[in-house]
């Protein structure tokens, strides 16, 4: 009789090679903590040693559990009568156990290809001796080899004592022992056992020591850890592959383990920290997923049953408005209960434009970048996640596809809905999940599930969410909405078309002033003034009377005068009552600079000189024709303008005033006739409509239109008149104060309006600059990972060859020094070190010399370091101090070597209170000197403009501030780093 025998391969095959990734991986081994009874499960991966650590503080396994149960595939002890716990720790609830098929364990795999097993049991009668195990995945990759041939070390502990680097030894050669006794086996696969087994040269205390959170396997601790080396080249990519509409892999199928749309009696903490580099973790999936108060912000929430029969009943709020109860059918042909089995749903809705929603902007905005990254539809059972449903990858109900096909009728969008759908394994034992845990199987069962929730979404959509529904909350809300975003939208297109000519006027004055101040036209009109003046004194006709005299002087003056004055009008602009951008503001004042130097250095000068030449004319000649007299008749002539000024705005005013009057005339006409049109159509329905033949639904249905008709008239009326007298009122009471606030308000609306879209033009310029340099780092760490890991792998082979030893050595050893060097900029990626440190100037000034060593040799450059720096120490995150004394001493050489300072020299200096960075450079001019901090500001040729802008907003942040001692020319310039003042 034949008998089937099993190769060792079928395990890879049911276990890594059924899972769909590391993040499903995890996901296993989450669920595998659940049903242990654990409140924390966590993993901390290790980069640049390329180790993950999976613990959890579970009820263990003895030894018993992890011979027949954990290497057993297939075993039955979480199907069918077994699905209850054999132990359920004191005070804890009965967990639904998740595990069915005995393959879960194979997912570790799929992480890494070689783990340390470390766990330690409780049950009723006591703690059990800790069971340790080493297993190479690799084994079950060999072809032509049983699975009697794999031996797999085990070890006892007793007392709660963590395996030492000994112990773990002797496994490693045990396994050594083993791969090294099976002939048949492939020498690639044999080579990567043995070059993996290197890198257990550790103690598990070491390993664990360290580790934040629960340490759950010393004393008297309980639960399982796997210490996974190396791990898979994929999961950096599962974890880095995060953008800003998407989250990364890892998160994506990490988020919401547990059901928090609901509340879930399951006491159960998943982490996962990324140990990047040396500073604090970076905790990935905490705090990343929705929330009940997002659930209950939302637009619209829609939670029920589905009943065996597949008949939904429920509540359904819109717009936050009380929920309504709600049943909806499904077209059961057969009238037998589903074979899917009754289920739950609870989701919350988003509109897809700020516009339409209810929900507060900054809270729209965060929800809706949270969507783009997790939202979806969940599957929950018991509790616990089914993968891959909720991946915004993953629209299970072709959402997307329905709207594409039929925009009108298809209103929900996947992108915008989160929420979760409940089953349980008791009430849905026919939705099953598939092997590779890639879905529920697609029997019947899951083809009445899909139908009649394809079914729901479509008959719900029909009832509340079309212009057709018969509960039309939905459409009135968002018709209001819609028309205060068009009057508002109407009214910044009218006030930006107002305004857009007034602003072009005056940027154009403005660049006019500037040309012509460039070209000399300017100063060229009034030497034209000045030479005709004194043309005319010298071609006077000496044999004139004092009569011809005295008019000639007065002519003159009077034709001086107008000139002048119309050369003073040529050069005024007046800056309009509208917002203008940081550039314009920054030309308005550069203008009124120009301006005042203009007419106090040339245009003064040049007037006192032709009044000079007037007078002395009147004098030469003995005329009466005194200043006094001419004064008087500047000031007479200036009266006249000035009155006629007046009455020109008089004018325009009383004209304005007929032309309101005549405006709010015709708007009050028009309305009063639209509501009168309203009515007048009302009436004449009514005198059409035979209300007593009508049954009472119907009747009722009529009247209360007729009445919504006359209100929303009414209202819309009402409305319209009030924001008319608001209006006015806001006029009247500005004109009568003398006050012109409103007018105020809205410029300085405007213009910060014109400073945000200005500066997000620049920081979308930098944000570019920034994704391009994040790519570049983001391969050249996959770069550096991949040496490391060969030259780790080169290491088992330089052991057995002396000459490659030597080889190995070297490179190692060049690679250590490259790295080094390297990290030395850890400090300047802000990721990098989230921990605060206390930072001295010695610190600061060995990093500056490491770093501009070679600039200050090049230069000739001394860099001189007094004692009040090297003191004076600061507590404050690497990542803010180090780019700013980058950045400071960065500039300080540039503006060294441009101005070719002799003796250059940048200091370095302290006191109780601060840091001082100087140089012997010329100074900063006082004009330049309030704008250096400014965002975008620079005087160098190639200059962004950003260095000081972000270190003083990054100081700012850790209370400490950056200022220039001294402006001036001549004064070599200081900058000072001391604590935020109070207040």
């Amino acid at each position: 009789m034949a008998k089937m025998n099993v190769s060792a391969r079928a395990v890879d095959m049911l276990g890594r090679q059924q899972i769909a990734g590391i993040p499903t991986a995890i996901h296993e081994l989450f669920k595998n903590a659940h049903d242990a009874y654990a409140k924390n499960v966590e993993i901390d991966y290790f980069r640049s040693e390329n180790i993950l650590v999976l613990r959890d503080d579970g009820i263990g396994m003895t030894e018993s559990d992890f011979t027949s149960k954990w290497l057993t595939i297939g075993t039955s002890s979480k199907l069918g009568v077994n699905r209850k716990s054999h132990f359920i720790p004191k005070g804890m609830k009965e967990r639904k156990l998740m595990g069915e098929k005995g393959i879960g364990r194979l997912a570790i795999a799929a992480v890494g290809r070689q783990v340390l097993v470390l766990t330690r049991a409780e049950r009723e009668d006591k703690l059990h001796e800790m069971v340790v195990a080493l297993v190479h995945w690799s084994f079950f990759e060999a072809p032509d080899i049983s699975l009697s041939d794999i031996n797999i070390p085990i070890r006892k502990l007793p007392d709660g004592k963590l395996p030492d680097q000994k112990l773990i030894a002797s496994m490693v050669k045990e396994v050594k022992e083993n791969v090294l006794s099976i002939e048949s086996f492939p020498d690639d696969i044999k080579n990567t056992i043995l070059s993996d087994l290197e890198l257990l040269d550790f103690s598990a205390q070491t390993i664990l020591d360290d580790l934040p959170g629960s340490d759950s396997l010393r004393g008297k601790g309980r639960g399982t850890h796997f210490i996974i080396t190396p791990t898979d080249e994929t999961l950096n990519l599962d974890i880095d592959s995060e953008t800003k509409d998407k989250g990364s892999k890892l998160k994506r199928i990490l988020v919401g383990f547990l059901n928090s749309f609901n509340d879930v009696d399951i006491d159960l903490k998943t982490q996962f920290r990324d140990h990047k580099d040396e500073g604090e973790p970076k905790e990935i999936i905490g705090q990343a997923f929705f929330d009940k108060k997002e659930i209950e912000s939302a637009d619209h929430l829609i939670e029920g049953t589905f009943d065996e029969y597949g008949q939904f009943s429920g509540t359904v709020s819109v717009y936050g408005n009380k929920p309504q109860s709600h049943v909806i059918s499904w077209d059961n042909r057969f009238s037998q209960p589903t074979r899917c089995g009754e289920f739950k749903i609870k989701f919350a809705y988003v509109q897809g434009e700020p516009s339409e929603s209810l929900v507060p902007l900054d809270d729209y905005l965060e929800l809706k970048q949270k969507l783009l990254r997790y939202g979806g539809l969940y599957l929950y059972k018991d509790g616990i996640r089914v993968l891959p449903y909720g991946s915004p990858d993953f629209d299970f109900l072709e959402f997307e596809r329905k709207r594409t096909k039929r925009a009108s009728t298809a209103f929900f969008s996947y992108r915008l809905i989160f929420g979760a759908i409940e089953i349980t394994h008791d009430g849905n034992r026919e939705l099953v999940e598939k092997a590779g845990r890639e879905g529920l199987r697609e029997n019947l069962a899951y083809k009445q599930f899909i139908d009649i929730l394809g079914n729901f979404f479509d008959k719900l959509a029909a009832d509340y969410f079309r212009d057709s529904s018969e509960n039309d909350k939905f459409w009135e809300i968002k018709s209001r909405l819609k028309f205060e975003a068009d009057k508002k939208r109407e009214a910044i297109k009218r006030r930006n078309k107002s305004i857009k000519g007034k602003k072009e006027i005056f940027e154009n004055q403005i660049s006019k002033f500037f040309d012509q101040l460039e070209d000399k036209s300017i100063t060229k009109k009034l030497s034209e003034i000045k030479s005709e003046v004194l043309d005319k004194i010298d071609n006077a006709g000496s044999s004139w009377s004092k009569e011809d005299k005295l008019l000639f002087a007065v002519e003159l003056n009077d034709l001086f005068k107008s000139r002048y004055n119309q050369l003073l009008s040529d050069i005024k602009i007046s800056k309009p009552n509208v917002g203008l951008s940081n550039v314009t503001t920054e030309l308005w004042f550069e203008y009124l600079a120009a301006k005042d130097r203009l007419i106090n250095e040339i245009i003064e000068v040049d007037k006192f000189e032709i009044d000079s030449s007037i007078s002395n004319y009147v004098k030469n000649n003995d005329l009466s024709f005194t200043r006094r007299n001419r004064v008087k008749s500047e000031l007479d002539s200036d009266n006249k303008l000035l009155n006629k000024t007046v009455n020109d705005f008089r004018k325009e005013f009383n004209n304005g005033i007929v032309k309101l009057e005549e405006v709010l005339k015709e708007n009050s006409r028009l309305k009063a006739t639209e509501l009168s049109q309203t009515i007048s159509n009302i009436s004449a329905e009514f005198n059409k409509t035979p209300l007593d033949e009508l049954d009472e639904k119907d009747a009722k249905k009529v009247t209360s239109d007729w009445s919504k008709t006359i209100h929303d008239a009414y209202d819309d009326a009402n409305d319209h008149f009030m924001k008319l007298k608001e209006s006015l009122d806001i006029v009247i009471n500005e004109i009568s104060s003398g006050n012109s606030s409103s007018i105020e308000l809205l410029v300085a609306v405007e213009s910060e309006n014109e400073n945000f879209k200005e500066t997000l033009s620049q920081y979308y310029e930098y944000a570019q600059l920034g994704m391009t340099i994040g790519i570049i780092q983001h391969e050249f760490n996959h770069v550096v990972d991949d040496i490391k890991s060969n030259i780790i792998h080169l290491r088992s082979w330089g052991n057995s060859n002396p000459d490659l030893k030597i080889l190995y050595s070297n490179i190692a050893n060049s690679f250590s020094h490259l790295e080094g060097y390297l990290k030395q900029f850890s400090p300047i990626n802000r990721r990098l070190n989230r921990r605060k440190e206390i930072i001295s100037g010695k610190n600061i000034s060995d990093y500056i010399e490491r770093v501009f060593y070679e600039k200050f040799d090049k230069d000739n450059i001394t860099l001189s370091v007094l004692d009040g720096f090297y003191k004076k120490e600061m507590e404050i995150y690497p990542s803010s101090i180090y780019p700013v004394f980058i950045n400071l001493v960065d500039n300080a050489l540039y503006w060294l070597k441009f101005h070719g300072v002799g003796d250059a020299t940048i200091t370095l200096d302290g006191d109780e209170n601060s840091f001082y960075i100087s140089n012997n450079g010329k100074g900063i001019k006082l004009e330049d000197s309030l704008q250096i901090f400014d965002f975008g500001f620079s005087k160098k040729d190639d200059g962004r403009g950003m260095g000081l802008f972000i270190s003083k907003q990054t100081l700012n942040r850790e209370n400490y501030d950056i200022s220039l001692q001294k402006a001036g020319r001549d004064i070599s310039p200081c900058f000072i780093i001391s604590p935020l003042a109070e207040g």
